[in-house]
């Protein structure tokens, strides 16, 4: 569950939302369905004496295979695609029409790099050796990246 809140609980400042935490925990555990979790989130909510918002409904079912919801484009995305599981871990890469290409890193939750391209980028896709990145956006232009870590020339 923790995994799935890292994106919105990642900036989360403990004096300035002190039941930030606690909220996000209850909203989770009552959208998968986790009454005992639910119950003690609420209670200490309410042991807080802040305001906070109960989930009653919801017209969507979140799959228990989610493992975290990954956050970083200011506009539609409109492809994504996934490294082989290599030495380099598990990434994936999304592009946007905000004309950005984002790699991610899987296991952390968190964007490791952005690149800024000439247009809405619609295309994406990774080499079998997950290294090699290519896009494509909506000006016609076709990139072609390489994946370095810290320290490859």
């Amino acid at each position: 569950m923790l995994q799935r809140e890292a994106n919105s609980l990642r900036d989360w400042e403990r004096d300035a939302q002190p039941a930030l935490f606690a909220q996000q925990v209850h909203y989770r555990a009552e959208a998968l369905g986790d009454a005992f979790l639910a119950r003690r989130a609420a209670a200490r909510l309410v042991g807080m004496g802040r305001p906070w918002l109960a989930l009653r409904w919801r017209a969507a079912r979140e799959s228990p295979a989610l493992e975290r919801v990954l956050a970083g484009h200011t506009d539609q995305l409109w492809a994504a695609a996934l490294t082989p599981a290599r030495k380099r871990g598990r990434r994936a890469v999304s592009a946007s029409w905000d004309n950005t290409l984002i790699v991610w890193d899987l296991d952390a939750g968190r964007a490791l790099a952005l690149v800024t391209l000439e247009a809405s980028v619609s295309r994406a896709a990774v080499a079998p050796d997950g290294v090699s990145l290519v896009a494509g956006d909506e000006g016609g232009n076709v990139y072609c990246l390489e994946w370095r870590e810290p320290g490859e020339g």
